[in-house]
């Protein structure tokens, strides 16, 4: 085993079955003055990724379809630049006992999100956090207009994330390292969020059938449902760590760095699920929400 330190260069998807947990997440679980410091590259980025977050629940039997056309059509059109947040919160995300869905998906940030954003309708989805139709939550009619709008924008601000891993000594625990950069001149609050991220829960999901929900899916209720890229938790609390305040020139960089601890329940079959495990890191403009650049990294490298 050796340590990691990691320089984001493109999402990875994997796939594989692990433990499921009923737990709801606490939090703060990070702590700013224990991680060391870090250098980053003197670069530019040149192209703005999209964040998706996508709202969903484990009772909504037409969330399936939005799953559906993120991995047929828009994940394979926009590939990297596409990073999608499974969001469980609202009405569809609660345990129903009686039915068999014991799971709780839900975290402290996500009953917040869904609250603040007034998120109404299933499936539905945010794209970098910016209004479109004068609406923060997007339907899923609407999501490829939104995508397109949002791509086409130039990137403002750079960031670079390193994840940092030590599997001998620390192996519970990360230190997640958000460098920004200012590609233009800015003024305003900008905010720096890690997002700590299980792909591949297998878990029961209602599933209307045909074009309703996920045609790859035969089972109306099915227990074998693999649930992608689902946000566990948040790093910096539910709105993230000040990045800068007030007027910023081009080329001001800023480096922000937390330490987040897995809670118990992550750390049970760590050895197969830790290669499930990714952390996205987003700059956005606290006052207007707007996201203006998100990456993802892999955990483990295979």
């Amino acid at each position: 085993m050796k340590k990691f330190r990691l320089l984001f260069a493109a999402l990875v998807i994997s796939t594989g079955l692990f433990f499921q947990s009923c737990d709801k997440v606490d939090q703060p679980y990070y702590d700013t003055p224990v991680c060391p410091a870090v250098t980053f590259p003197d670069t530019n980025g040149t192209t703005r990724n999209i964040l998706f977050e996508e709202f969903t629940g484990h009772t909504c039997g037409n969330c399936p379809s939005g799953a559906y056309d993120l991995r047929t059509i828009w994940k394979p059109m926009y590939d990297d630049r596409l990073i999608i947040v499974s969001v469980h919160a609202g009405v569809f995300a609660t345990p129903d006992i009686p039915a068999g869905y014991y799971a709780d998906y839900r975290t402290e940030a996500s009953v917040e999100y869904d609250a603040f954003f007034g998120v109404t309708g299933y499936p539905s989805g945010m794209v970098n956090r910016v209004p479109y139709a004068s609406q923060y939550v997007v339907g899923k009619v609407n999501w490829g207009n939104a995508f397109a709008v949002e791509a086409a924008k130039p990137l403002e601000i750079d960031l670079q994330m390193y994840v940092e891993h030590d599997e001998l000594t620390d192996p519970y625990s990360v230190c997640l390292h958000m460098h920004s950069k200012f590609l233009t001149s800015k003024n305003g609050r900008f905010n720096v969020v890690g997002y700590f991220v299980e792909d591949s829960i297998i878990s029961k999901q209602k599933n209307y059938p045909g074009a309703q929900g996920d045609p790859d899916y035969l089972v109306p209720q099915d227990p074998n449902y693999v649930h992608r890229h689902m946000l566990r938790d948040n790093i910096g609390g539910t709105w993230g760590v000040n990045m800068w305040s007030g007027n910023a020139p081009a080329g001001k960089d800023t480096t922000v760095s937390l330490k987040y601890n897995f809670q118990p329940r992550d750390t049970v079959d760590f050895s197969h699920r830790k290669h499930h495990y990714y952390f996205v890191g987003y700059v956005y403009d606290f006052d207007t929400k707007e996201i203006h650049q998100v990456i993802e990294k892999k955990l483990t490298p295979h």
